[in-house]
C-alpha cells in the first residue's frame, strides 16, 4: 500500500460499467465508479470496494445474503 516510508506508488483504476449512472443534477454528466488494481491486475485489498465485496462473500458461504448501502464522498 502506498505510504510515506513506502513511497507512492500508482494504483490502476477499472471501471466497473454496472455502476454507469446518469448524474441528475448536472446535465451531460454520469457517474462511474472504479476499482483499485495495482499494475499486474491483483485488487488492491484495502480497497473499500474490495473490502465489502469480501465481506459479502464471506456472508454468502454461510448462507446470508446482506442488504447494503454506500455513501459517495
Amino acid at each position: 500500500m502506498s505510504s510515506w516510508e513506502n513511497g507512492y506508488g500508482d494504483f490502476g483504476m477499472v471501471p466497473d460499467p454496472a455502476t454507469l449512472r446518469p448524474v441528475p443534477w448536472h446535465e451531460g454528466t454520469a457517474l462511474l465508479i472504479a476499482d483499485l488494481a495495482w499494475h499486474d491486475g491483483s485488487p488492491v485489498v484495502a480497497a473499500p470496494r474490495q473490502i465489502l465485496r469480501r465481506q459479502l462473500d464471506r456472508l454468502a458461504e454461510l448462507g446470508y445474503t446482506a442488504q447494503v448501502g454506500t455513501e459517495l464522498e
